[in-house]
């Protein structure tokens, strides 16, 4: 189960952001993202108020929202904490607020920060006025309750189904953990330590094996992987674990957990060109001037690249 939260930040953008993307709670900055604004904090301030300043009204003290979601303890890992977060960046916000995202890992449980603009990018109204009134269907803290409690059930985590029966769970989990038979929660426990400790897929049986975990891959089977542990009496095929205990996503996973603990890239990163073309740029000038120093900078950073991958070919010739 997700909690959330949501506040109003009326002042010190950036502190708020220099707060959410500190790399030492954010393995050195691995799990921070952004959305068409800079991760440093005080050029993503100066984002944000160019948008404050040519497209809002001005009748607002509220700068920018710091939303809160955070995990239980061991029911979700980097991977997926970073990408529910983004999902739930996606849902609530449309595309339409520039935020940056950080994943913290200086608790026992992950928990995910995002710190986005107030002001919509493309009429240049408050969040407040477009999310957070009683005229709408639901207050803004209410909407972002659901939202997350969507994602984690899409993606097969936890809600509070029934409050009075158990926090977090549905009824029959909360029965299954008093009876001491909350065997799905402790093999997915299990198998996150197992990717997490692997190189690669072959690794990852391995480590179930040592894990006592008995592993089944059989690539050329509709059911091509189901694992059992030790003590349980039938076995539990993958997709019944959720999407990320499937095949690819596990082999994803495993590769982007190498990427998080050597900080080599598995594959050349993408340029984050923005595309001025569409309407949302074309009907606001203080927008597009915005991205067109975000798409400089962007191609400075990649002629950066580009001549130090050259340097180091010459010294390797």
């Amino acid at each position: 189960m997700a909690t959330t939260s949501l506040h109003s930040v009326i002042a010190t953008q950036a502190r708020a952001i220099a707060y959410i993307i500190n790399p030492d709670k954010t393995e050195q900055g691995a799990l921070v993202q952004s959305y068409m604004c800079s991760e440093d904090p005080d050029e993503a301030e100066k984002d944000f108020l160019r948008v404050q300043q040519n497209l809002g009204t001005g009748r607002s003290k509220i700068l920018a929202q710091h939303l809160y979601q955070s995990f239980p303890h061991g029911e979700v890992t980097l991977e997926q904490a970073f990408e529910l977060g983004k999902q739930l960046a996606d849902r609530l916000l449309k595309g339409q607020y520039q935020y940056v995202l950080a994943v913290h890992t200086d608790k026992e449980h992950l928990h995910c920060h995002i710190v986005f603009n107030n002001t919509n990018l493309e009429n240049g109204k408050t969040f407040e006025t477009l999310e957070n009134q009683k005229s709408i269907d639901s207050y803004s803290w209410e909407k972002l309750r659901k939202l997350s409690d969507e994602i984690c059930r899409e993606n097969g985590l936890s809600v509070i189904e029934n409050p009075e029966q158990g926090k977090g769970k549905s009824w029959y989990e909360w029965q299954q953990d008093r009876a001491g038979l909350s065997w799905k929660t402790k093999l997915k426990f299990e198998l996150d330590n197992c990717i997490m400790a692997s190189s690669d897929f072959e690794d990852f049986l391995r480590q179930c094996a040592e894990r006592n975990i008995e592993a089944v891959y059989n690539p050329d089977n509709k059911i091509n992987l189901k694992f059992r542990m030790q003590g349980q009496e039938k076995f539990t095929r993958a997709r019944t674990l959720g999407w990320y205990y499937e095949v690819p996503q596990i082999k994803r996973r495993i590769q982007n957990f190498q990427l998080l603990k050597t900080g080599q890239l598995a594959k050349q990163p993408r340029t984050k060109i923005i595309d001025t073309s569409q309407d949302k740029f074309q009907n606001a000038k203080g927008l597009e001037r915005w991205a067109d120093i975000q798409n400089m900078k962007e191609a400075s950073r990649v002629l950066n690249i580009l001549a130090a991958h050259a340097h180091m070919g010459v010294l390797l010739r």
